[in-house]
């Protein structure tokens, strides 16, 4: 608690005598509002006088902090909407102990699809608005910073088997035939994973939570540490298990709207390779809700919900491996 007292004291100072000015507000009356938003970072609300709500962000990182630079800056070039960079200060002597760098942006005011009363009604929107953003592609796959033609399936199966051994060491009740056979499953298709030879923008976490919606339907892509670029299938079955489940009206409107205009050929390409990915998909949730699950207590709503999902998870991976 009294280092926190102490980030802030110091984040206001840095506001106030550096902040202020560069954004053209010299002398403005601000506050500083200290937030529970950041995982690995300091999030703080500001709010100065006369001016349009902000968001401060203390970063510890210096590679995130790059990255996340990056990102907004990479997104916004493409047409995606993304809270804009305002400024972005990387000076490891403002916060010397911590190193933190700091980015200010603007404060997307809305509602997230996580709270939003209907998610079911924004999914065609969600649909359109990642269709555009895998529409963004380059011939290699990677980070932003990176260029890699090859080695795709190799590391998405070496990512696999480390989840599924994970998983296993958590769940006792996950049967040894089933990582082996999708290793096994994954193995095989080695060839059309490799064939990929376009990649798509994606955002590596496209949760509700990271989706905000403003009162006018405008949609905001948050927390874009993770762009990567990548097969487009793998966000497209995130997004798939997060807003339609298993209701088949959901994904038909899904699908309706995402695969609009895209190019016989290039659906074709999808085909060949979607159940891989879809897999991949479904051993990434199975995985973290394993992960949940045993840091919940037996007595909480959520750990039978937890158990649940993770049958149906199992279920949908046993019906493209045939185990």
């Amino acid at each position: 608690m009294k280092n926190r007292k102490v980030i802030q004291h110091r984040m206001e100072r840095f506001v106030r005598d550096t902040l202020l000015q560069k954004l053209g507000w010299p002398q403005h009356r601000f506050s500083l509002e200290a937030t529970e938003l950041g995982v690995h970072n300091h999030v703080f609300f500001l709010h100065i006088e006369g001016a349009p709500p902000l968001v401060v962000k203390g970063i510890a990182k210096q590679q995130r902090f790059k990255t996340l630079v990056a990102a907004a800056d990479h997104l916004l070039h493409h047409g995606v909407r993304v809270p804009r960079i305002l400024y972005s200060h990387e000076d490891r002597t403002i916060f010397p102990w911590q190193r933190l760098h700091v980015i200010c942006e603007e404060r997307i005011t809305g509602t997230t699809a996580f709270a939003a009363a209907s998610p079911a009604a924004l999914v065609p929107a969600i649909a359109g608005f990642f269709s555009h953003l895998h529409s963004v592609r380059r011939d290699s796959w990677g980070k932003l910073s990176e260029r890699n033609r090859d080695g795709l399936h190799e590391y998405l199966l070496a990512k696999t088997r480390g989840q599924l051994q994970q998983w296993k060491t958590l769940d006792g009740s996950l049967p040894q035939r089933v990582p082996e056979r999708c290793t096994a499953w994954m193995s095989e298709r080695k060839t059309a994973v490799n064939n990929i030879t376009s990649f798509s923008l994606s955002h590596g976490d496209p949760n509700p939570g990271n989706i905000m919606v403003q009162e006018d339907g405008s949609m905001y892509l948050l927390d874009v540490g993770h762009i990567r670029y990548l097969p487009r299938a793998i966000d497209y079955y995130q997004l798939v298990v997060h807003f339609c489940q298993d209701n088949g009206e959901l994904l038909r409107l899904f699908d309706d709207r995402y695969f609009a205009g895209m190019a016989a050929g290039e659906r074709e390409k999808f085909a060949a390779s979607q159940q891989f990915f879809k897999l991949y998909v479904l051993i990434d949730f199975g995985h973290n809700l394993a992960r949940r699950h045993a840091a919940t207590d037996p007595k909480h709503p959520w750990h039978q919900e937890f158990t649940d999902n993770s049958k149906k998870v199992r279920r949908a991976m046993e019906e493209i491996v045939g185990t």
